[in-house]
């Protein structure tokens, strides 16, 4: 959040018997086991060429079951956690093909839609998650992002805070119910929740940059240096903190010249 965007009066608009017997199980059980070793090292390198990370062990268990469930959703993962989105999409789409219900799945679909800006389509998924799990936080918290996206934050306020009462505990719940809120102009209630996000991890630099415009909105100009100089001790590079610092540092400075004329 930065005080620019926030259209806000004066510097806001800036801001597992016998002996004998028990002897020989021990003897015939080292030797299962010495050769359940080397026939577990045989297939571990027989194997190896396939299993080299998460794309080939998914790929590999694709050519054996094309119509796994897990095949397609696991290399939906890995491809999500390597940036691969649209190859993410793919193995998502063709998972729930097979289980059309699966709220993960869905809900995964959901972010990577989102990510590359299919907003209405993501609404979708992220819908029909919540009709398959209505308690499904990660599927609330999607939801409200979406729906923040396309400037309906009295809808997003809501899933948020479906989301904040399932997982109370949850840094980025917290604050981004708390920047919903504060777009609608409830302030004082958005203050208390991006202070809760800071609380839970307090190196949080985001949501101490969006609790110092709140507190700008509130007037209470010297806090707001305060959260701010957080935002830019755990990341000292926030080009929006380095701004909001500077636009209500200069203000108070205003003020000073105002009191000594």
């Amino acid at each position: 959040m930065f005080l620019g965007s926030l259209g806000i009066v004066g510097i806001l608009s800036a801001i597992a018997t016998s002996k004998w017997k028990a002897q020989t199980g021990v003897q015939w059980a080292k030797w299962a086991a010495v050769t359940v070793v080397a026939l577990g090292a045989f297939v571990t390198l027989h194997r190896a060429s396939y299993f080299k990370d998460d794309f080939a062990f998914s790929r590999q268990w694709l050519r054996s079951d094309p119509r796994s469930f897990n095949a397609h959703y696991n290399l939906g993962l890995a491809l999500a956690r390597e940036g691969r989105t649209e190859g993410a999409i793919t193995q998502y789409a063709e998972a729930l093909e097979i289980t059309p219900d699966h709220p993960q799945a869905l809900n995964n679909l959901g972010s990577s839609l989102l990510e590359i800006g299919r907003v209405e389509k993501a609404i979708l998924q992220f819908s029909k998650a919540l009709r398959v799990d209505a308690d499904y936080a990660d599927a609330h918290f999607n939801l409200g992002n979406a729906l923040a996206r396309q400037n309906k934050n009295e809808e997003a306020i809501i899933h948020f805070q479906h989301a904040v009462r399932l997982v109370p505990g949850k840094a980025s719940f917290q604050n981004n119910l708390g920047n919903a809120l504060a777009a609608t102009g409830r302030i004082d209630e958005a203050v208390g929740h991006f202070r809760e996000a800071v609380r839970l991890q307090p190196d949080y630099a985001e949501a101490h940059n969006n609790l110092g415009v709140s507190l700008v909105s509130q007037g209470k100009l010297h806090e707001a240096v305060g959260q701010f100089n957080e935002a830019l001790r755990y990341q000292s590079n926030y080009e929006d903190a380095q701004r909001n610092r500077q636009i209500v540092l200069l203000e108070l400075e205003k003020q000073q010249r105002v009191n000594r004329e």
